[in-house]
């Protein structure tokens, strides 16, 4: 291999000889597919053209896996970077996380009635409106990322968890700052 010349992608895998684990998960075939722009762009990036991929799928799948893996941890990144806000819950707790960049904010939303249920709007509103009663309890607390903050929240997200704008987690705080209870 000359050092004058830009190496070939694919002889510069094969001479290193070794990948690097997944991050996080690969996307499915469905996010794949609904990504098919932003990993053309990947792949451009990449320096591969679409004849080049076409030829990668023939003759070296390997190379396919690894920017897959590449491209889906890409997008987790991305992803975990912007996010703001996660909500997570069940039917009687519900958790929104506020997640700048130092640590978690967290607020739980708590109800012991046994015909509220937290997952529907009705639920969510009934607790609202009810806050001032012992069967609805509010925490609030902070939480260190461990081990980092984008895989703090990539376990809440493989937990269920959603990505939200954060207006419930902003309608609870302004709680604390209105309520005696």
């Amino acid at each position: 291999m000359s050092l004058t010349k830009k190496p070939n992608y694919i002889e510069t895998h094969k001479i290193v000889g070794f990948f690097l684990p997944m991050k996080y998960y690969r996307l499915t075939a469905d996010q794949l597919h609904e990504l098919h722009a932003e990993f053309s762009i990947y792949l451009a990036t990449q320096g591969i053209d679409k004849e080049m991929w076409e030829s990668l799928k023939e003759n070296a799948p390997e190379q396919v896996q690894l920017h897959l893996d590449q491209f889906s941890d890409t997008v987790w990144e991305t992803l975990l970077q912007k996010c703001q806000y996660l909500d997570f819950g069940s039917q009687n707790y519900l958790y929104f996380f506020s997640t700048p960049e130092e640590q978690a904010e967290v607020l739980v939303l708590q109800v012991t009635h046994p015909k509220c249920d937290l997952t529907t709007k009705e639920g969510f509103g009934w607790a609202l409106e009810h806050l001032h009663d012992d069967a609805v309890v509010l925490y609030h607390s902070f939480r260190e990322y461990t081990p980092s903050r984008e895989l703090f929240l990539y376990e809440y997200l493989k937990k269920g968890a959603e990505i939200s704008k954060g207006e419930h987690f902003k309608v609870l705080k302004s709680y604390f700052s209105n309520s005696a209870k």
